[in-house]
């Protein structure tokens, strides 16, 4: 799927051509901005990963219910906690199609395939969360606020934000003038 984001800013971007690849007109500016957007989609992508695999779902709840929003921290962090899941399960049936020769002939058939499969062991796994949550009598007007914790890396947070807000604000001062 990056591939195809980076083929299609080569194609379709505004730069004037200035080379030629296999007979086609292709912009470097073109080049350039394709690849800097699917680096930066990958970066979305890793820090998705690294979010969904380090969040817990009672302290993100309890940050939620901190700001009045009944329910929302807990849905946030059950879907947050499924992305790995998801994942996985998107891996095994791309691996199992691949096998099975799915992609050759008929590819379209095959993704139809795929993206199905992806979907029902989604919506599968989604409901057994709903009902193990429903077996622990969870309702989002009783949960509680649990207190936020504030460790050491918090306090260097807020300083690296500090120097980084004076940073900027420095550096703006120094080139508006």
């Amino acid at each position: 799927m990056l591939g195809v984001l980076l083929v299609v800013s080569v194609l379709f971007g505004s730069g004037e051509p200035d080379l030629q690849v296999w007979g086609m007109p292709v912009s470097t500016e073109n080049v350039i901005s394709g690849i800097q957007m699917t680096l930066r989609a990958v970066v979305i992508l890793l820090a998705a990963d690294g979010l969904a695999a380090s969040m817990d779902i009672t302290e993100v709840a309890g940050l939620f219910e901190r700001a009045g929003l009944q329910g929302l921290g807990f849905s946030l962090g059950v879907a947050a906690n499924m992305l790995p899941n998801l994942r996985q399960s998107s891996m095994n049936a791309w691996h199992s199609l691949r096998m099975r020769g799915g992609m050759r002939a008929q590819w379209w058939r095959g993704l139809q395939l795929l993206l199905l499969t992806v979907l029902t062991n989604a919506l599968r796994r989604s409901e057994d969360i709903v009902l193990a949550a429903e077996a622990r009598a969870f309702r989002p007007d009783r949960s509680r606020a649990v207190p936020i914790r504030i460790g050491r890396m918090d306090w260097w947070l807020v300083g690296a934000g500090f120097v980084s807000l004076l940073g900027v604000s420095l550096f703006i001062r120094a080139f508006v003038r």
